[in-house]
């Protein structure tokens, strides 16, 4: 079982990723026996230096309880394995301006670029990387938000594990 939680903080920025991603969610970490496994920016409230690492689960003032997604797949450790290794990389600082951007209107970015993470997208390389999903992902505007990736999710997620997320009127 592999579980991925989606959170949104009380912080600014949050509210921010929120608006330009279309999404309840501003935040997605995997989760590990050790702590949260994801990206974010620096945060000296919190004393958080920023970059990929795990945390402590809570590090954050959440506005509304966290929500996780549980899949179940044989390949969990190996994917906690292959994003461990991004340890130590950047929190992605123009990904949030480049969401804002048409395609052609900059430079083409790369979602996939090990240089710098954005949370989500770093959550769906490890899922990739891994052959979690039985497809290539197809980004139209070369991004992946923590909505995309829920929605990417939503196939091996459980219609119990659905309702957890309130978008199930029935």
């Amino acid at each position: 079982m592999l579980s991925i939680q989606f959170s949104t903080s009380t912080a600014f920025t949050s509210g921010i990723i929120r608006r330009l991603c279309h999404s309840e969610f501003s935040h997605v970490d995997i989760v590990t026996p050790e702590g949260l496994l994801g990206v974010s920016g620096s945060d000296h409230t919190i004393n958080d230096i920023g970059g990929v690492q795990i945390r402590p689960s809570g590090m954050w003032p959440y506005l509304n309880p966290p929500k996780v997604a549980r899949l179940a797949t044989a390949g969990a450790d190996a994917i906690i394995d292959v994003a461990k290794t991004q340890i130590g990389k950047p929190f992605d600082n123009d990904a949030l301006y480049n969401f804002l951007e048409d395609m052609g209107h900059t430079k083409k970015r790369d979602w996939r670029d090990h240089g710098a993470w954005f949370c989500s997208e770093f959550v769906a390389w490890a899922l990739e990387t891994c052959d979690f999903f039985p497809y290539t992902l197809v980004a139209a505007k070369n991004r992946i938000t923590p909505a995309d990736l829920l929605l990417l999710l939503n196939p091996f997620m459980t219609e119990e594990n659905i309702k957890e997320f309130g978008y199930v009127t029935t």
